[in-house]
């Protein structure tokens, strides 16, 4: 009897002990939270845009929260997007891609499954936000290359046809200077040809104004073109050396390499050095952040009062001789200014051409080791890092 009585008692208090444990693990597993924390630390816009994602995507018990707000010990996991995430993913576009750092703080007595799994979800959205990333700036680039390449094509057509002008206003004041020797013995004749170079030179400033308007929309100013070709000629100075110390750097074909760059290092050094002084070569009171289109307006300005000095000159025939020498003498100072401009710009046009070919280049498809490295940061856009 008492060895009945024993062993009910044993057992009643193994059931107590079971029991007593069953609740003290229903308490701590209850006891366990099962939100999630996400914190956007991301200095651009790439981490609003992926927290909306995530939140669409559901699945989880998500909290968008401000740093201070998310404490670890509310949580199944406080997860934080870096600061410089949008600068990572925008490296998805370029030759050096990178992942960002993602940071995971997790409670102790989280359910492992369900923190790997918002940490997946998240990740993923950051994979597709980078693809997203990706592809904006490479159609962004795309396009601003167009751009610049269909500017220079544009300015090409107009100065081709304003050197035709030119060639022609040349001749014409040659043609003056011939006819100012025989002014006294025929003014009539002297009259016609002043009259026929006026509308000559009418015609060319209203080409020259042509090409200033198309010029209005490029906002390239001589001080944007002196910096281009400052920057063009040091960076010939750095590479030029480079391929000069190369192995069989006299013989062909790095010798034909060499020249031609030496060449482009040429030109750009002479506009830089030309543009220095765009008083001297525009004329006084030319500004330097004044628009190209600005300064031909400036000239075909200049051509017009000409222009109307010599119609003048026309009216006032008896003054002629005087008149003439004076009006000439502008002319050839306006034609050789209108040439040096027009050279000027012909330079600025091929080095706007070679800048844009070489920006289309380099945003050519990478090669196979770019593409592994940008697969793989794609695949596994983010290191976790657990704390």
């Amino acid at each position: 009897m008492i060895r009945t009585h024993a062993r009910t008692a044993s057992v009643s208090l193994v059931l107590l002990i079971g029991a007593a444990a069953g609740v003290t693990a229903y308490t701590r597993v209850s006891a366990a939270p099962t939100g999630i924390a996400l914190v956007n630390a991301d200095t651009g816009p790439t981490g609003a845009r992926v927290l909306e994602s995530v939140q669409q995507t559901g699945g989880y018990d998500w909290h968008i929260l401000p740093a201070e707000a998310a404490v670890a010990g509310d949580y199944a996991a406080v997860i934080t997007l870096p600061a410089d995430l949008t600068d990572a993913m925008t490296t998805l576009a370029g030759h050096s891609p990178r992942r960002a750092r993602l940071t995971v703080e997790i409670h102790d007595d989280a359910e492992n499954a369900t923190v790997e799994g918002a940490i997946t979800t998240v990740s993923r959205q950051i994979g597709a936000a980078g693809i997203t990333t990706a592809l904006e700036a490479t159609a962004h680039a795309r396009t601003h290359i167009s751009s610049a390449q269909f500017t220079a094509q544009l300015l090409g057509t107009g100065l081709d046809a304003t050197v035709v002008g030119t060639e022609q206003f040349a001749a014409g004041t040659e043609q003056l200077l011939d006819l100012v020797e025989v002014a006294e013995t025929g003014v009539a004749q002297l009259s016609s040809a002043i009259d026929s170079l006026t509308s000559m030179l009418d015609d060319v400033a209203e080409q020259a104004g042509q090409l200033a308007t198309a010029l209005d929309t490029t906002e390239i100013t001589l001080s944007d073109a002196r910096q281009a070709a400052d920057a063009t000629t040091t960076g010939l100075d750095r590479i030029l050396p480079v391929l000069h110390a190369l192995p069989g750097a006299d013989a062909a074909p790095i010798a034909d390499i060499i020249a031609k760059l030496q060449a482009v290092r040429d030109v750009s050094g002479q506009v830089a050095t030309q543009l220095d002084d765009p008083a001297g070569q525009f004329g006084t009171g030319t500004d330097p952040d004044a628009g190209l289109g600005t300064t031909l307006h400036d000239l075909a300005g200049r051509l017009t009062s000409i222009s109307d000095q010599l119609d003048q000159g026309s009216a006032l025939a008896g003054d002629i001789p005087g008149r003439a020498d004076e009006g000439v003498a502008q002319l050839l100072d306006a034609a050789e200014l209108l040439e040096s401009g027009i050279g000027r710009l012909q330079h600025m046009v091929s080095l706007l051409g070679t800048q844009t070919a070489e920006a289309s280049a380099a945003s050519a498809p990478a090669g196979p080791a770019h593409q592994a490295a940008l697969a793989q940061a794609l695949v596994d856009p983010v290191e976790v890092v657990r704390e």
